[in-house]
């Protein structure tokens, strides 16, 4: 699940993706910094699985943050503004 307790590499992949665009190979270097056993295989599924839920998309070779999701996200995670009393 994105952003649980238990941290996956589908978590890193948003985060590495958010900063900015990047390849899937280039997406698996940076992670294999922190996890060398995986593979670039599981990157790709990882990938996939976000671009079919609608948080990653591809563009040519690169992948970025969806920011529609990024925006429905946030929003339903921000605290509602209150009225002024």
């Amino acid at each position: 699940m994105i952003y649980s307790r238990r941290r996956k590499v589908e978590d890193e992949i948003i985060e590495l993706a958010a900063r900015q665009p990047a390849t899937v190979k280039a997406l698996h270097q940076s992670l294999i910094m922190r996890d060398p056993k995986l593979s670039l295989r599981a990157v790709y599924k990882a990938v996939d699985h976000l671009i079919e839920a609608g948080v990653l998309l591809k563009v040519r070779q690169r992948v970025m943050v969806d920011q529609e999701w990024a925006r429905e996200v946030s929003t339903k995670l921000a605290p509602p503004l209150s009225a002024p009393l």
